[in-house]
Order: C-alpha cells, then structure tokens, then sequence
C-alpha cells in the first residue's frame, strides 16, 4: 500500500454476508513522514478499518485503534455516493464496541444520505480525554480493549 490513496488496514470490496472485521488492533497508521514518489498512503491513508464498494453485511466489532489522526476520514469509512445507489455505495453494514483514542473523527452513527440501509455505528469508546491524564492510550484502554491489544503480539512493550 505504499502508492495508494484509497485503503486502509482492513479494506473490504463487496457483499459477504454475515462477515466479521473484529478484535483487531491498528496503530500508527498514517503516521510516516516518508512514502514513495506517488501520493503516499502511509501518510494519507484513507482510513483504518475501509468499507468500500458495494461492501455489505460485515459487523465490526471490538477493535482498537490508536494514533491514527493523520489519516484522511478517520478510523472507519463507509463509501458511498450521497443520494445515488447507482454507484458503489456501502450499505448494511454495522460498527459496536470498538475503542479508539487519537483516532480522527467518530462517523455519524448513520449514514445521513441513506438512513435505512446505511452503516449503523454504535458504542464507540473513545478514551482520547483520559489518555491525557494517564499516561497515554495504552493506560486509558478498557480491560477488554486491553485484551485485544495484548493478544495482537509482542509489537508493544504494555
């Protein structure tokens, strides 16, 4: 993904009923100062977790993701084109339960041009505000976000 603008840590193309994005842990994503000679993704990356086109009936649930503020439309995107299903829009689509700190932008809890069969987005946790006062994200993460983190691997020292 060194010369791509539209991805993401996860990033979905189309139907797969009944598919689970979870218990994944990004960070630092967009957080490079050096890319190729393209457009850059490490530094404009599009999202952390991407539901892309006509992508349906994915749940995404309980991840984390912590210090992605650089990239371009926050920790998760859904595409779609406002008001034209023509296209390869995202739809039927559900995000809970998932912890973020330094992560961009929490997306509306529906799509605003598609309220019935939009992404539905609920519960997130955003621990940004206590990160600051205890010693960063990793200290202000919930026990089962915590969980999710330490089960990622030997990447960061808790």
């Amino acid at each position: 993904m060194s010369y791509m603008l539209d991805g993401g840590g996860i990033h979905t193309v189309g139907r797969s009923t009944n598919t689970s994005v979870s218990r994944n842990y990004f960070h630092d994503v967009a957080s490079g100062s050096t890319c190729g000679a393209a457009r850059c993704h490490s530094k404009l990356s599009q999202s952390s977790i991407y539901i892309d086109n006509w992508s349906a009936g994915f749940t995404i649930n309980d991840n984390v993701v912590i210090n992605t503020t650089g990239i371009i439309e926050g920790w998760i995107f859904f595409q779609y084109f406002a008001g034209d299903r023509s296209h390869a829009t995202a739809h039927d689509n559900f995000a809970a339960n998932n912890t973020i700190c330094r992560a961009g932008p929490v997306p509306p809890p529906r799509d605003p041009y598609d309220l019935v069969n939009g992404p539905n987005v609920t519960g997130t946790v955003n621990v940004t505000a206590a990160a600051a006062s205890m010693g960063g994200c990793l200290a202000a993460l919930p026990r089962g976000a915590a969980a999710v983190v330490y089960a990622a691997g030997p990447r960061l020292k808790l």
